[in-house]
């Protein structure tokens, strides 16, 4: 096992121990707070990485929520939980579900290429 730490890989931004094969996988430009993780609202969007496909969906927003991955609620995933699901070999999309906060949290998705700068919404 090794740690994730502080990455670009649409992880997390605290030390978290995961599969070592996880560290050969790339993200989508999405580090996450997670303070509260594992408490039912999602990892909450800490930075996005300009220029990664997160920063090039143009939807994305700093305190968003993490709901999905893939159709997966995660809400209650910890962060350890979450990495193996968001990083994946350079090239593959990975579906992301979110919700922008506010009196009436506002769902959306959007399908982001690991590794490169593409964004589908």
């Amino acid at each position: 096992m090794q740690w994730l730490e502080d990455s670009w890989w649409g992880c997390c931004t605290a030390k978290h121990e995961v599969a070592q094969d996880v560290q050969a996988r790339v993200g989508v430009g999405i580090a996450f707070d997670t303070q509260g993780a594992g408490q039912g609202l999602g990892l909450r969007v800490n930075h996005i990485k300009p220029g990664s496909s997160a920063d090039k969906s143009y939807r994305i927003k700093q305190d968003d929520r993490l709901t999905s991955i893939d159709h997966e609620d995660v809400r209650w995933f910890s962060p350890g939980q979450i990495a193996p699901l968001i990083l994946g070999t350079p090239g593959t999309r990975v579906r992301l579900g979110f919700e922008r906060p506010g009196p009436s949290p506002v769902p959306y998705e959007v399908v982001l290429t690991r590794g490169t700068s593409a964004a589908y919404n």
